[in-house]
């Protein structure tokens, strides 16, 4: 019996010794990788970027990062999200707003896994007019109800003093 339980254990530490490490090894190792600058160069020429969408290609669903890093020109920078997932590729589409109105994409990275041996690239951009700043829109709209509610009040203060 105590012949068996030495083996047993002897087994127990020798698995251990061989499973464990290996099991290390396969887990998780992943890799940032930045974006092909080449694929950069076509919003060269352009001041007028409306979107930029970039792909992650041959990379598996279920490894696809859920967001990017983007780096713009002017140095603000954010994460995207995924906006698309189909079969191996990965869609990430960021519009144009106060923070990146008029600036390059100077690079962008991702999280991929260590053995992933596709592309990044920015895919494609959009080009349109500025966009409309928030506090611009609602400050027009507040100009908008104060004039509103100014024609009122003198309207009725004709009425009543005409009347």
């Amino acid at each position: 019996m105590k012949r068996f339980l030495r083996s047993f254990l002897l087994l127990v530490v020798v698995l251990g010794v061989l499973i464990i490490p290996a099991v290390m090894v396969c887990a998780a190792t992943t890799q940032t990788v930045h974006v092909h600058p080449s694929t950069l160069t076509q919003q060269d020429s352009y001041t007028d970027i409306a979107s930029w969408h970039f792909v992650i290609n041959q990379i598996d669903q279920a490894d696809q990062p859920a967001t990017i890093h983007v780096i713009w020109s002017n140095g603000y920078s954010t994460d995207v999200p995924m906006t698309q997932s189909e079969n191996k590729m990965a869609h990430y589409t960021i519009a144009a707003d106060s923070n990146t109105w008029g600036a390059l994409v100077t690079d962008a990275t991702a999280e991929v896994p260590g053995d992933w041996k596709g592309n990044f690239n920015l895919s494609d951009i959009s080009r349109g007019t500025p966009p409309v700043p928030e506090l611009a829109a609602g400050a027009l709209l507040g100009i908008g109800l104060v004039g509103v509610g100014a024609y009122i009040f003198i309207k009725r203060r004709k009425a009543v003093t005409t009347g």
